[in-house]
């Protein structure tokens, strides 16, 4: 068993399971084994502890996360125009590496982003891209994991319904979420004003 075996098998499970799962998944090898490897994973940042729970913290390339515009379905970019900001993030639940493989310490998002998105990793929710909008078309935000758009949608999806005629949609595979531009101070003011659990 590798460590690689390990971070297939909590992509595999929607980037976490509890340990007794997964040394069933793990048969034949030791407690003691895969104890170790637990711990070489945490100490690489890899993964995390939470109680009994593995957790995986998911890496990306700097150029995956910084996008200059919109990325079409024939994979070209049409520019937004956002002014885009250098901001840190939660380097818990989520990974930004440079191009020489270090951690770097802030990621570029979009200006009418920024308070949302912090909002968002305070409640441990992991996001990989986002847009504020522009006139005529929704804002949108892509997270890592379904565990994250149901823990969103249990925080900030009745705000959908007061949302007027333009109502929330997920896309691509139910982890993308588009919504009005407008509603982006509400999300960011009901998520900041709920106790982190």
């Amino acid at each position: 068993m590798t460590s690689s075996d390990i971070l297939q098998i909590l992509r595999e499970h929607d980037g976490s399971i509890e340990r007794s799962h997964l040394i069933k998944h793990l048969r034949g090898f030791s407690n003691g084994h895969i104890n170790r490897k637990l711990e070489e994973l945490t100490r690489e940042g890899s993964i995390k502890i939470s109680g009994n729970t593995a957790i995986l913290i998911p890496a990306y390339r700097a150029n995956q996360m910084l996008r200059h515009g919109n990325v079409n379905e024939d994979c070209s970019e049409e520019p937004t125009g956002h002014i885009q900001i250098s901001i840190p993030y939660d380097n818990t639940l989520f990974r930004v590496l440079d191009e020489s493989d270090a951690l770097l310490a802030e990621i570029t998002v979009d200006e009418g982003m920024v308070d949302l998105l912090k909002a968002i990793w305070r409640h441990g929710i992991s996001t990989n891209h986002s847009c504020q909008g522009i006139e005529g078309e929704e804002a949108w935000i892509r997270f890592v994991w379904y565990r994250d758009v149901d823990r969103f949608n249990r925080l900030v999806g009745h705000l959908s319904r007061h949302s007027g005629e333009n109502k929330w949609t997920f896309h691509k595979s139910g982890l993308e979420i588009s919504f009005p531009p407008k509603d982006i101070a509400r999300i960011t003011e009901e998520l900041n004003n709920q106790a982190v659990t």
